[in-house]
């Protein structure tokens, strides 16, 4: 049994060279190079038919690798890829260069300045995808993987460097889930009010902790369709009780050890919010260490750390009222093996709110070999995301599929 960790995983980039881009293969597919939130500053490739992906490493002489799993960015790659003379090729084949336009905006919310840019190719768009942003930092390059997805299906993508993150403004520790949403809605006013926009169909698209954020601009009728990827429903205090269980679960812990663990981590988050104090957690973690707990992640954050700030701030959130207010199409995106987002309860909870409401316009999807970011997985924990190297071919397959569906529908 492993103990219970949370990965960081990053590669080096490659020196000297800049692969990011979209490409079209020979066989029409298309690959994506660029960043993914979770594994740091290092460009991934992706191919979106296979859902093949491997970091990038140098291998000299304008050459890549591409790494044979997420957390190996050594030799021998599993496919190289290579610039001569201006042209890039791929294990010999060539690969061409989508073209891309980027245009930067800036919308304010109060004081704080929201810095993004509009991404679209040279051809009309079928429509517009607005990012909306996960759990922690989330500068706009974060979110390439799924910029460039979207670019390969001839849709235009918005997306803004969330609040103290990149060149935006502010400090997301601060802010609670209701701010966050508003944050989300001021870039949403300003993709209503451009021209070259007027009349396509806007999106929105998020991932896990976008679960509590989308539902609040649904439910205001501002877009027209919304995708939520591994989104949690339940409240934000029972979140973190199904979260920790169902991980420590999947590690084997016993149920004697997920009992200590969550009585730790309750005590954990009452200190955040004030209604404990730091002192008995210093005692509970000096308990734990003593008894040789491996579910101890580190030790614990200080007093007004800025997590602890975040903790307070989305205290007692419950996203059921603006579920129960949404009436647009919804695409619901689960993993069989996500034990950040476990499937039954945030399922079932969505469900039951969605019925209430009487939406009928909603198509939820269990993937079921997928973990948390819809990658093919065995376990699901989070420290074998290092071996990992292909996203579900049917992840992709199926948002295609809503999308060409949402491109064609009538306003609503």
């Amino acid at each position: 049994m492993s103990a219970w960790v949370i990965c960081s995983l990053t590669t080096a980039a490659v020196a000297g060279e800049s692969w990011t881009g979209l490409y079209r293969k020979p066989d029409g597919g298309v690959i994506g190079i660029g960043e993914l939130h979770e594994f740091g500053p290092a460009d991934l490739l992706v191919d979106y038919t296979t859902g093949e992906t491997g970091p990038l490493f140098p291998l000299g002489d304008g050459r890549a690798g591409v790494g044979r799993a997420i957390g190996n960015p050594s030799p021998p790659p599993a496919r190289v890829l290579e610039d001569k003379a201006g042209k890039i090729l791929l294990d010999g084949e060539w690969l061409r260069p989508i073209p891309l336009t980027r245009r930067p905006f800036a919308a304010k919310n109060s004081s704080v300045k929201l810095a993004g840019e509009l991404v679209r190719r040279a051809e009309k768009p079928k429509g517009v995808i607005i990012l909306v942003h996960g759990s922690g930092d989330g500068p706009r390059r974060a979110y390439d993987l799924w910029t460039n997805f979207f670019l390969s299906r001839e849709w235009a993508v918005v997306v803004y460097d969330k609040r103290g993150s990149g060149s935006s403004t502010g400090d997301w520790h601060e802010a609670n889930f209701n701010l966050l949403a508003d944050d989300a809605r001021k870039v949403v006013r300003w993709v209503r009010a451009q021209r070259e926009l007027f009349g396509l169909r806007i999106g929105l698209w998020g991932v896990s902790q976008a679960g509590w954020i989308i539902p609040q601009l649904a439910a205001d009728d501002l877009v027209d369709f919304a995708i939520v990827q591994a989104g949690a429903t339940t409240p934000s205090d029972e979140f973190i009780r199904l979260t920790l269980e169902s991980e420590l679960r999947a590690y084997e812990f016993s149920p004697e050890e997920i009992a200590k663990a969550q009585e730790y981590y309750a005590l954990d988050v009452a200190v955040s919010r004030g209604t404990q104090p730091y002192s008995a957690l210093a005692a509970a973690y000096k308990k734990a260490v003593a008894e040789g707990a491996e579910w101890l992640l580190k030790a614990p954050d200080q007093p007004g750390s800025p997590d602890r700030r975040f903790m307070a701030a989305i205290a007692g959130f419950d996203p059921a009222p603006y579920w129960r207010k949404v009436h647009i199409p919804l695409l619901v995106l689960f993993g069989g093996k996500d034990h950040v987002v476990p499937v039954g309860p945030n399922r079932a909870r969505l469900e039951t709110l969605l019925a209430e409401t009487g939406n009928t316009q909603t198509r939820i999807v269990v993937l079921e070999p997928d973990n948390h970011l819809n990658l093919v997985a065995k376990t699901g924990v989070r420290t074998e995301y290092p071996s990992l190297n292909h996203f579900d071919p049917a992840y992709f397959d199926t948002l295609s599929r809503f999308l060409e569906e949402m491109s064609k529908a009538p306003e609503q």
